[in-house]
């Protein structure tokens, strides 16, 4: 947080200050938010948070297994989980590119395509099904017409109490 504030004093980033400081403030509403949060709450978050990894990590060596790769399931979840780590300083959204090549150049290059594909497939499962999710989600939304419902968003319509 600290460093966000800094950084909108620096003079580059001197437009951006308010939204900056804005930034600031969300995330510290945030914490102070999170640190309420029961224990049992907190536990609930990070159990699931890591069956989610894992189930992922398993997904991609079910399929290197169905496509005919040998690979061992912890040198596997080993290998993503260092991807994944040094992913997080990638600028692109959810490492996209860099994991594929990262994964793609570290399983052995004996295996011709049948990696390339369990790969590809585990990424569109993994994340890139999300960018349809989330359309779909979207016009789902859209066509439910919540604002609708409510009357808030026809000026015409007097409420009543």
């Amino acid at each position: 947080m600290r460093f966000v504030l800094t950084a909108a004093k620096w003079s580059p980033l001197r437009r951006f200050a308010p939204h900056l400081r804005s930034i600031a403030r969300d995330y510290f509403r945030s914490a102070k938010a999170f640190l309420r949060i029961s224990a049992i709450y907190w536990v609930s978050l990070n159990l699931v948070t890591a069956v989610a990894w894992c189930s992922s990590f398993v997904l991609f060596w079910l399929l290197l297994k169905i496509y005919g790769v040998e690979a061992d399931l912890l040198a596997t979840i080993a290998a993503l989980s260092n991807v994944t780590l040094v992913s997080h300083v990638v600028p692109t959204p959810g490492a996209s590119g860099f994991v594929e090549s990262v994964v793609g150049l570290s399983i052995d290059t004996r295996t011709g395509g049948h990696a390339a594909a369990a790969l590809l497939i585990w990424r569109l499962a993994s994340f890139y099904a999300i960018f349809l999710l989330g359309l779909a989600a979207a016009w789902l939304l859209y066509l439910s017409h919540p604002a609708a419902a409510t009357g808030t968003n026809r000026p015409d319509v007097t409420r009543r109490t």
